[in-house]
């Protein structure tokens, strides 16, 4: 299994209202879907529902307007999986951004990364991994949502890739390209986050 980015560098205290990170216990047992950029709004919620689904959870959407300390400080153990709606990384009128604050927060995060028409992945997908990397972010890895799955290429780029979401009825395969069709599975995915999920835990519980 691929590691886990782990916590390496607290983040911007100014960047959220929170308490000091040794107060703070990590109840969240299910991941923050966030896009890889401003993802389409329908494109988006239907990845983010088929992960809900696959882990029989509600979905429970947030937007990148709402205050995000609000937002966190609200969220607990039992609500369903969180998505966020619009750009992590854009500039809050509060100062700071989602992103910043998903990692005071310590709230675990996937990245949903739509491919281009071409079918390859952009580069958005790269610099968001980085991005949540530098920011100190729990970062489970990334989730392709629609196109193809070319497993020897997501093996290649070095990302912490978790699997495919089909978005098209009856897509036809190129068995050339996808080695792996597993990876099309919401379950598969859902597995591969739960396991993170559980080492993300016992490396909080050894801090904490």
């Amino acid at each position: 299994m691929l590691a886990i980015n782990q916590l390496c560098a607290d983040a911007n205290p100014e960047s959220a209202s929170i308490p000091p990170f040794s107060s703070f216990k990590m109840q969240i047992s299910h991941p923050f879907l966030i896009g890889a950029g401003h993802l389409d709004e329908t494109k988006m919620e239907f990845g983010a529902r088929a992960l809900a689904d696959a882990w029989g959870k509600t979905l429970i959407p947030h937007r990148c307007s709402q205050q995000p300390d609000l937002v966190l400080s609200s969220l607990s153990a039992d609500e369903g999986i969180s998505q966020l709606i619009g750009d992590a990384a854009i500039a809050l009128d509060s100062g700071g951004t989602w992103i910043e604050a998903l990692a005071a927060w310590r709230i675990p995060v996937a990245l949903i990364v739509a491919p281009l028409q071409s079918g390859e992945i952009p580069g958005n997908a790269a610099a968001y991994a980085a991005l949540c990397k530098q920011c100190s972010v729990r970062f489970l890895g990334l989730i392709q949502l629609g196109g193809f799955w070319n497993q020897a290429q997501r093996k290649s780029d070095g990302l912490s890739w978790c699997g495919w979401i089909n978005d098209q009825e009856n897509l036809p395969l190129d068995h050339n390209v996808l080695t792996d069709f597993d990876a099309m599975d919401p379950m598969v995915i859902v597995e591969q986050l739960d396991r993170r999920l559980k080492i993300l835990k016992e490396q909080h519980q050894k801090i904490n």
